[in-house]
């Protein structure tokens, strides 16, 4: 898990729920 989101702030999060997403093959 990427621990950027704690950095970034809510724009970081936003960016590693879509990562995460890819990850299970779901684009957004």
């Amino acid at each position: 898990m990427h621990k950027i989101v704690f950095v970034t702030g809510n724009k970081g999060k936003f960016a590693e729920v879509r990562n995460i997403l890819k990850t299970f093959g779901i684009e957004v």
